[in-house]
């Protein structure tokens, strides 16, 4: 039916943008959210919002992240930046 094709589009579409603002959310914290994903969510991924956190390293599954177009991790105290990243 049209209404639940809708609802079925806007969860798919939910999952191609996640957004962890949290204020508190660690390196750890965030590979374990990334971890809790199925890998066809973290292969639909096309934005990742990850700002005002405490991440200092960048969390490994994001490079798995095959649609990603958009990432932001402003806000974190990230030490460096990985050469693939560049």
């Amino acid at each position: 039916s049209k209404k639940s094709r809708s609802s079925t589009e806007r969860h798919r579409k939910f999952h191609k943008n996640l957004a962890l603002t949290d204020k508190g959310l660690t390196t750890r914290g965030a590979e374990g959210v990334l971890n809790r994903l199925a890998q066809e969510k973290i292969d639909e991924l096309r934005q990742l919002r990850m700002i005002h956190n405490k991440i200092t390293r960048f969390p490994s599954r994001i490079f798995e992240c095959a649609e990603l177009r958009w990432l932001s991790l402003c806000h974190n105290q990230l030490r460096e930046i990985p050469d693939s990243i560049g």
